[in-house]
């Protein structure tokens, strides 16, 4: 995927690259603004699930890696729509189409959205755990995207990074620095002030004393912004909860 200044043969040879992950299908669609290119390994709809994915006026697009859990339940949220697949990818791009890139908050899932409007508009998103793989190189007036290092020119590979799980990033204005865009967090692996409790047979674990127990906290802390994990045992049970969550 790339946003920004395009390089069609760029983007033809990181979509070959990643043939592997999906070679049923090769996808791809060009915009003024934004190329998206999909390697498609077809386990939902098989038949009609091609991607990239257009919306009823084959202005906007999507292509997608990975699952989404409650792909019917976005459906019936959006019973007015008329969609055109039984993919799950088109349930959170209808979503996103229908109430903007906040929504997908709403999503729940492993994925790696890539999506791209004719008027400029566009986001890019990742699962709020990371279990899809997503990377990223911002490079002068462009910004491209891959579900695998390799898919990178090897001149680009040093600018690559992973793109950080709950994100979702928007391009720029059209008519102005698209590739530069924002980014916004979406959500958090652990919500905040959400209870969330783990229970380990210590047989299962090797825990079996007060230090075991800090150094299993330490071990489960999240990154940033995810409330830290406590360990508590009684008898042979460890009991995992997160500190900042009522009723703990």
């Amino acid at each position: 995927m790339a946003y920004g200044t395009i390089d069609p043969e760029k983007c033809e040879r990181m979509l070959a690259r990643i043939h592997h992950r999906g070679p049923d299908e090769t996808g791809r669609v060009q915009l003024e603004n934004a190329w998206l290119g999909h390697q498609r390994l077809s386990i939902m709809d098989v038949a009609g699930g091609k991607q990239p994915i257009a919306d009823d006026t084959d202005s906007a697009y999507v292509v997608g890696n990975g699952e989404i859990y409650n792909h019917e339940d976005l459906r019936d949220v959006l019973s007015e729509v008329r969609f055109a697949t039984d993919s799950d990818t088109e349930s959170a791009f209808r979503l996103v189409l229908r109430d903007g890139s906040a929504a997908l908050y709403e999503v729940r899932g492993m994925f790696a959205l890539a999506m791209a409007h004719t008027d400029g508009r566009g986001a890019v998103a990742r699962d709020p755990i990371g279990i899809k793989p997503l990377y990223w190189a911002r490079l002068d007036g462009t910004t491209i995207f891959a579900s695998e290092l390799r898919a990178f020119d090897p001149e680009d590979q040093p600018f690559v990074e992973a793109f950080p799980p709950g994100h979702v990033w928007t391009p720029g204005i059209a008519g102005h620095d698209v590739a530069e865009g924002a980014m916004v967090r979406f959500a958090d692996a652990v919500p905040q002030n959400t209870a969330v409790l783990f229970i380990v047979a210590e047989r299962d674990l090797k825990v079996n004393n007060a230090n075991h127990a800090v150094a299993a906290s330490k071990l489960l802390r999240g990154p940033n912004g995810v409330p830290r994990v406590l360990a508590r045992r009684a008898g042979d049970v460890m009991t995992f909860g997160v500190e900042d969550a009522p009723g703990l």
